[in-house]
């Protein structure tokens, strides 16, 4: 399966194989998950990355304010909380 991303100027494309991401069917959104999954498995940092994505994108951001005294960092979190097997469908109508 050939993943594709195009950006720039008024370029803007997102696909799978030659179809468009918001053209594609549950049939073919599934497969792309399911190659994309398979994909990560093989990747020994695949699930960090995962991870990290989906909570940057999806979670609640949280920041304690307080700068650190000798770097100057904050401490941030990220917190996502996934719906039970059973909330699935709830979540997915909305």
């Amino acid at each position: 399966m050939k993943l594709e991303l195009t950006q720039g100027c008024i370029a803007g494309w997102l696909g799978a194989d030659g179809i468009a991401e918001h053209e594609m069917d549950e049939q073919m959104r599934a497969k792309v998950f399911e190659e994309i999954f398979r994909f990560l498995k093989t990747k020994s940092d695949g699930l960090n990355q995962l991870m990290r994505l989906v909570l940057e994108i999806y979670g609640d951001y949280e920041c304690d304010g307080e700068p650190c005294e000798c770097c100057g960092d904050t401490v941030d979190t990220w917190t996502l909380v996934l719906p039970e097997e059973d909330d699935r469908e709830s979540v997915l109508k909305r």
